[in-house]
């Protein structure tokens, strides 16, 4: 066997607890994700949702056959090969699910793209300043902060990377 008996009872309770919490993060999403299709599609919700249940009672049943040929013609793989190509495959799907994210670019702020839009403004703020100095003139400052689809490719998916300082500070009320 690929685990050894006695772990095994304990990695499928892990793994059912992982796929239990992609499903709740799936489901908390889904109505924004089904908002944002609905509203760029130029259809309703409801007809997002009627698709998207369609969609995925078929690739259900496509995965469902897909693992079960899968699983014949990888029988008589050793070990390593299974873990190899299962670890080969997961990196696959983080990668592709990370480009498609990059794709959809949400119009509504949150933590990243706050931070995001705060450093590009305050960057633009220095270069006006210093040209301003420089030029010596008392033009109003024209500041172009980040469209929603460049923005979308610049967010860090993980929260890593954009540090928790930020190069000013913000007071509210």
């Amino acid at each position: 066997t690929l685990v050894p008996t006695p772990l095994f009872l304990p990695m499928i309770s892990v793994g059912n607890m992982c796929k239990a919490i992609c499903g709740v993060a799936a489901g908390a999403t889904g109505g924004v994700f089904n908002l944002y299709w609905a509203k760029g599609k130029g259809s309703g919700i409801a007809d997002i949702q009627a698709k998207f249940g369609a969609q995925h009672t078929v690739t259900g049943a496509l995965g469902l056959i897909s693992a079960a040929l899968f699983a014949r013609s990888v029988a008589d793989f050793s070990g390593f090969r299974l873990w190899f190509l299962y670890f080969s495959l997961m990196a696959l799907h983080l990668y592709a699910n990370m480009q498609c994210m990059k794709l959809i670019a949400m119009e509504s702020i949150n933590t990243s793209r706050i931070r995001l839009l705060i450093r590009q403004f305050t960057r633009e703020l220095k270069d006006w300043k210093d040209a301003s100095t420089d030029n010596e003139s008392e033009t109003s400052p024209s500041i172009k902060l980040l469209d929603p689809i460049t923005m979308a490719r610049r967010e860090p998916l993980f929260f890593i990377g954009l540090g928790s300082r930020l190069p000013c500070r913000i007071l509210f009320g």
